[in-house]
């Protein structure tokens, strides 16, 4: 037997209730163990200083009484005010929960966009041609319009004969 199985019988044990083995065994549990022996020694102790306490006399309708009085005590913890954090818990999670899909929005941006930063201005005013165009078949086409010469009409012009004008991308090297 150990001290575990000790303290689970112990009642039996100080009541006569056990069978001659487990008797037996905790006897001898008793014998080698002495946290268990003083933890018995207690016990008895107990029973002995219960047994000898005067006896209470009440009124008739104490246990009414005392049962009224349980009742109002709990009912006032029924009505108390419920803890700061739990009557604010729905906003607050309503908040965490829209910070949380902000920051979702941002890094999903970011990771869609990585160059442009939403937080720094940008200056579109020096967007040129020198970028690359995100279209390649759009970059094709406005490299062959840019290739070829621009001619104008002489009734446009003012006593100019003709007019050859050659436009290039930067990005061109011809």
């Amino acid at each position: 037997m150990n001290c575990y199985r000790f303290n689970e019988i112990i009642s039996d044990y100080l009541e006569n209730n056990l069978s001659v083995t487990e008797r037996k065994d905790a006897d001898n549990h008793l014998i080698v163990c002495e946290t268990c022996r003083v933890l018995l020694q207690d016990m008895q102790e107990m029973l002995v200083t219960a047994k000898n306490l005067n006896s209470l006399t009440v009124h008739d309708d104490f246990d009414n009484r005392l049962f009224d009085r349980i009742e109002k005590i709990n009912n006032k913890n029924e009505t108390k005010k419920a803890p700061l954090f739990i009557r604010y818990a729905k906003p607050l999670s309503a908040v965490a929960a829209l910070f949380f899909v902000i920051s979702a929005a941002y890094i999903s941006y970011d990771a869609y966009y990585p160059n442009l930063n939403p937080l720094q201005p940008t200056n579109h005013a020096k967007t040129t041609l020198s970028e690359p165009m995100p279209d390649p078949v759009l970059q094709q086409k406005v490299k062959n319009l840019a290739s070829q010469p621009l001619k104008a009409d002489s009734s446009q012009l003012d006593n100019s004969s003709s007019f050859d004008a050659n436009i290039r991308l930067v990005n061109d090297k011809k």
